[in-house]
């Protein structure tokens, strides 16, 4: 017969070991209750939702402001080019009553030769980091695109969430069903 030995440290750990109480107990507790339930699957469905969040509120941001500009509603003023920064260029925007000053925005629209210093006639529509021309731009359909992917994205990875507690509840009712566990 081949018995198995312990060690004499892991029979004294667990002989001497205190119980855990108070808010040692609670953090364990809670402690051990994430770790079971944050599964790799759950931390991916997570990291996407905060994807399709980040896409929405980052696309809703500039939409209210680019829908303004293309009816031509805003300050007007003018935009002085100054910096550019990977093929875009960044100025300041004065009101042309002076009484609004934005410095290192992004025109919003196509520039074409333009160095520093050359200045465009421009509207401010409340978007903190861009102006856009007096035509408008048609920058806000890329918005509203970017706003739908994101919302149908998240309605998306709601529903799977639901499907799949929806099944995962099922089968734990027929699990005690078949067990005879009824009531």
């Amino acid at each position: 017969m081949h018995h198995r030995r312990i060690g004499w440290n892991a029979v004294r750990a667990a002989r001497y070991r205190q119980p855990r109480t108070g808010w040692n107990a609670v953090l364990y507790a809670a402690a051990r209750w994430l770790a079971s339930w944050f599964t790799t699957r759950r931390f991916l469905w997570l990291l996407c939702a905060m994807i399709c969040g980040s896409v929405i509120w980052l696309a809703g941001s500039h939409l209210g402001p680019g829908l303004r500009a293309a009816h031509g509603q805003g300050i007007h003023g003018l935009w002085m080019a100054q910096e550019q920064d990977n093929g875009q260029w960044y100025g300041e925007f004065s009101s042309t009553s002076g009484s609004v000053t934005l410095p290192h925005v992004y025109y919003a629209g196509s520039l074409p030769a333009v160095q520093a210093g050359t200045t465009v006639p421009a509207l401010d529509t409340g978007a903190s980091d861009e102006v856009y021309p007096l035509t408008g731009s048609g920058k806000w359909i890329n918005d509203v695109i970017g706003v739908a992917i994101g919302a149908l994205g998240l309605i998306g990875l709601l529903a799977r969430g639901l499907i799949m507690a929806r099944r995962r509840r099922r089968a734990t009712r027929a699990d005690r069903f078949t067990q005879g566990l009824t009531g």
